[in-house]
């Protein structure tokens, strides 16, 4: 029996040896990174925290091949990371994993175009950072996608998409809610509450502010389209009309655009048109008509002065952010506007005001 015992004993000893000699469970948050093109740079990874404020916790050198290793002491606790390398950076939303691993083209790294091992989280935001990068998602996908992503996650990119737009606002309260349920302590949680009143509080202000009305008739806009002749809005009675002013510079905007192309094919033939009011900059007429062309905007009642926030269209609308969309009924009456025709809204609307007249 002691025979046995002692057997028993040093195959324990060994075995814990051999697992020891095996790959471990980091004591604290380890990052291994593989990045073409990063040969010989620093590697950064950095915490995130309200207003932006980031905090860098570790740094390291990438070697040769592109490889490098960040390893901290402690777990990190749930939040935003943010990993730079060189010029390049992107975000993890981590809570509680302790390893991850990143792989990809430094070149890449902004866009979201890395693979991304360890946490589903960081790479479910980086696979949706990548599809609006490459402009396979408009808003109303993006607003769908979010619903079903960490309520962390989905609030980083809302807020690199939609910033502090008021046109969002369901959106960033759908996310607060489940961010109270999630991480009721995180200061991030206790942030987006004040962002979404200070939006409130905008919104009533420029609400207040508008000059333009539901009701009214649509002043009438008359500028050059890009071959330089003119067009008038006023043209247009007798259809059912979307104004829209927008941008090639302006994100959002270039988002929204695949809405309004659906929309404008289905409905077309049934006396709907689209007048499209750029606020270009000055001698930035390139950008425009290219992003007419890669945008698919086919509709021919494209205008602009090129006067940036200056244009005179926006400043008898009241347009200060974009995009800033204006439904017109046959008799030229704004009967809808903003957010309530944006998305998935803005075909409801035109399909009743064509079928009833009005909403």
């Amino acid at each position: 029996m002691k025979n046995i015992f002692v057997v028993f004993s040093l195959f324990i000893t060994i075995s814990a040896g051999l697992l020891s000699c095996g790959e471990s469970e980091p004591k604290g948050f380890l990052l291994e990174g593989h990045l073409d093109g990063a040969a010989n740079l620093q590697a950064y990874l950095d915490e995130t925290g309200i207003n932006n404020r980031n905090n860098i916790l570790q740094k390291t050198d990438v070697d040769g091949s592109g490889n490098f290793r960040i390893e901290t002491q402690a777990p990190l606790n749930p939040g935003i990371y943010r990993v730079r390398v060189g010029a390049q950076r992107t975000y993890l939303i981590l809570t509680g994993e302790h390893k991850v691993k990143m792989e990809g083209n430094l070149d890449g790294l902004n866009r979201g175009e890395v693979t991304i091992t360890g946490s589903n989280i960081s790479s479910d935001f980086n696979e949706t950072l990548s599809k609006l990068s490459k402009n396979e998602m408009n808003t109303q996908q993006l607003a769908d996608k979010l619903k079903d992503m960490d309520p962390l996650a989905a609030m980083t990119l809302a807020r690199s998409v939609f910033r502090d737009d008021p046109g969002a606002m369901e959106i960033y309260q759908g996310i607060e809610e489940r961010m109270s349920t999630t991480y009721p302590t995180l200061d991030f949680t206790n942030e987006l509450k004040q962002t979404i009143a200070i939006m409130q509080q905008t919104l009533r202000q420029q609400q207040m502010a508008q000059k333009i009305k539901k009701g009214e008739v649509a002043p009438d806009i008359a500028l050059p389209n890009p071959d330089g002749k003119l067009m008038k809005l006023s043209d247009l009675k007798g259809k059912v009309v979307l104004l829209d002013f927008w941008a090639s510079w302006c994100g959002p905007c270039r988002r929204e655009n695949p809405n309004v192309v659906q929309v404008y094919n289905k409905y077309k033939s049934q006396g709907f048109e689209v007048f499209s009011v750029s606020l270009d900059r000055p001698n930035q007429k390139a950008n425009w008509v290219k992003a007419i062309e890669m945008d698919n905007l086919t509709w021919p009642y494209h205008v602009s002065d090129l006067q940036f926030w200056n244009s005179q269209p926006a400043r008898d609308y009241g347009v200060n952010s974009i995009p800033r969309p204006f439904l017109l009924d046959r008799e030229g009456r704004i009967v809808a506007m903003g957010d309530e025709i944006r998305g998935t809204r803005l075909e409801t609307a035109v399909k009743s005001v064509l079928t009833k007249g009005t909403l």
